[in-house]
């Protein structure tokens, strides 16, 4: 205790805790691709599937996996796992998909995991 007191009292107090302090650049999104998981809802009617595949190849994004179920009588629950896509792509399709009007974006995550 003392030790510490007149190092203290010094100014001394030893090392700073973290000397590896240095600026990284960030990663481009455009360079960062990982696969991701959608949640829609829309309308239970014939050619949504085809309208959000166009939707995703505006983009040049592919599905990997693709399930469509009834949610309710009136609505259907589309989910999609993609192949690996980029940051850049996830926003832009995201963006599409929320003007689109017969879709409703329930969930984007992204996938961990193959």
């Amino acid at each position: 205790m003392l030790r510490i007191a007149r190092r203290l009292s010094d100014g001394n107090v030893g090392k700073p805790f973290n000397e590896f302090r240095r600026d990284l650049p960030l990663a481009n999104p455009a360079d960062v691709k990982s696969n991701y998981y959608f949640a829609l809802d829309t309308p239970d009617e014939k050619g949504k599937i085809l309208h959000l595949s166009e939707i995703f190849n505006s983009e040049d994004i592919s599905f990997e996996q693709v399930l469509q179920q009834k949610a309710n009588g009136t609505t259907a629950r589309i989910v999609v796992i993609t192949h690996a896509m980029s940051k850049t792509q996830l926003k832009a399709v995201t963006e599409k998909l929320e003007a689109a009007e017969d879709f409703t974006v329930v969930n984007t995550l992204k996938v961990l995991s193959n």
